[in-house]
């Protein structure tokens, strides 16, 4: 047996544990071991989902290619220097972590911190996914869909009218805004694959340096697909190249229906959570950047209808949604369970109901209450309420919600 490559297994047990207490620190020490594998797949992977189909074709060739050459050198290297009959570096009697989560909350966080440690990135939404979408479920009417928090009515969407008379002004709009195409054409072929990198260049955004903000948009995202497809679904809505061949999108037009726009409501949960979680007093930065997210917002939406792929009362009800999955999000991730307090509470308060052919096209270039700090302040000085539902608390979510807001504790300087 060759000497220099082995090790005892107490050593080996030593060795685990310490990497177990540099990945799992009391309370949330800034600079905390993190994973950052594959950070990619924390967005990309999941925004794949969406776009994984494109990129996978113009790059499974590659892929495949590198990884057959990587297999036949890891294989080689095995042969050369492996001595499998060799059973003492393996350790011995190494016990897993336990399966229930501790009660008291420094506990729980290590848990829930040495756990992730360890996977990569791209798993993350799937552990907490089914935490934010329990309770929630759907009621249909002939006129829209509810979205439901347990059997409270949070949003009422009101499918845009289908008369003539509105179909015809929409797409007289989405073809008055095709004119801005080739202005807009860089910024539209770049958010039709991600739009993270506009939200990473307002709030210096990397994986180095925020990996926890951005995994946490990666969970954000894919929840938000959730809800926002079962909408797009049950409306059933066109879109512009369905009822016209004059528009000609300049993109390819996706595969599902039209209302409510995803693009928006994602921007506008993105919108939600990072001010949230960047805001601490409101100063004039935190004031300047969240008109630069609303802006954004806009931005994003009306782009897709300039590339011919939405109508503009697309837009307002995927701001609405967005702004109530927004809202939802900072609450769970604001809140910590406790023993005593399992579940935090929604205020029961009468559902938003929007109507995207009664909306003001024009007054949604002012920032509406949405990024305003009055509009925030409830997430750290609640308002009493007058009858409360329970939303069930996410360990994971308020682990990486915590995380995020430690990485971007500077923006709110002044």
């Amino acid at each position: 047996m060759a000497t220099g490559k082995t090790s005892s297994p107490s050593a080996a047990a030593a060795a685990a544990a310490a990497r177990s207490e540099v990945q799992a620190p009391a309370g949330y020490a800034p600079g905390v071991a993190f994973n950052v594998r594959a950070l990619g797949g924390a967005y990309g992977g999941a925004h794949g989902g969406a776009h994984g189909g494109a990129h996978g074709g113009a790059h499974g060739e590659a892929a495949v290619a590198g990884n057959l050459i990587l297999s036949e050198a890891l294989r080689r290297s095995r042969e050369a220097i492996a001595e499998p009959d060799a059973d003492d570096p393996y350790p011995r009697g190494m016990p897993h972590p336990p399966i229930p989560e501790p009660a008291d909350p420094d506990d729980r966080r290590k848990q829930t911190l040495a756990r992730f440690a360890r996977w990569d990135g791209w798993t993350y939404p799937y552990i907490i996914l089914p935490d934010l979408l329990r309770g929630l479920d759907f009621q249909l009417q002939a006129d829209g869909v509810t979205l439901m928090l347990g059997t409270h009515p949070a949003l009422k969407l009101i499918r845009p009218s289908d008369t003539e008379a509105v179909l015809r002004s929409q797409l007289l709009a989405v073809m008055d805004a095709a004119a801005l195409r080739e202005d807009r054409s860089s910024e539209i072929l770049t958010q039709a694959a991600s739009c993270l990198p506009f939200w990473s260049a307002l709030l210096a955004l990397h994986p180095a340096r925020t990996p926890a903000t951005l995994h946490l948009l990666a969970v954000c995202y894919e929840f938000v697909k959730c809800i926002e497809m079962r909408f797009k679904h049950h409306m059933g809505s066109w879109r512009p190249d369905d009822l016209s061949p004059q528009v000609q999108p300049m993109i390819e037009t996706p595969g599902h229906g039209s209302f409510p726009m995803g693009h928006a409501c994602e921007a506008t949960v993105f919108a939600i959570v990072l001010a949230a979680l960047s805001f601490r007093t409101g100063g004039a930065s935190w004031q300047n950047l969240a008109l630069q997210m609303w802006r954004l917002v806009l931005r994003i939406g009306h782009n897709r209808i300039v590339a011919g792929v939405h109508f503009p009362h697309d837009l307002p009800g995927g701001v609405a949604l967005g702004y109530c999955l927004g809202s939802y999000l900072a609450l769970i991730g604001a809140y910590e369970a406790t023993a005593a307090a399992p579940t935090l509470k929604w205020v029961d308060c009468p559902a938003l109901v929007v109507d995207s052919d009664d909306v003001d096209m024009a007054a949604l270039g002012d920032p509406p209450a949405l990024v305003s700090q009055a509009s925030l302040t409830w997430l750290f000085d609640p308002p009493p309420a007058r009858a409360t539902i329970d939303v069930p608390a996410s360990s994971g979510f308020h682990l990486l919600w915590y995380l995020a807001r430690e990485e971007l504790a500077g923006v709110d300087r002044v």
